[in-house]
């Protein structure tokens, strides 16, 4: 089901929606923090990387403009957008390096 915020009149429903957006934004800030804490960068080249892979994936880069614009996306945010996503799975994928493996007793 999809929602219209425009049209949404229940406070309560807006107020849970605002907090969910808060409370994964500290989230993200948080694993933001803990790569700088761990000295895992993020840079520039991996996300341009990613952007030219989805990129050459679609039939011609004007298909690839138009779903852009259709998401409401220019390139610079949609860059941003690739950015979180890095730092999602290098988070996790460090997590998931640290979780040592049950031993056989």
């Amino acid at each position: 089901m999809q929602y219209d915020l425009y049209t949404i009149k229940n406070p309560q429903f807006l107020k849970i929606i605002r907090n969910r957006i808060i409370g994964d934004e500290i989230i993200y800030k948080l694993m933001e923090k803990e790569l700088q804490n761990q000295n895992i960068e993020i840079t520039s080249k991996e996300v341009d990387n990613l952007f030219n892979t989805i990129k050459s994936s679609y039939p011609s880069e004007v298909d690839f403009y138009i779903q852009l614009t259709q998401s409401y996306l220019d390139e610079a945010k949609f860059k941003k957008k690739l950015r979180r996503e890095v730092v999602i799975a290098k988070f996790f994928d460090q997590l998931n390096r640290s979780i040592e493996e049950p031993s056989e007793e």
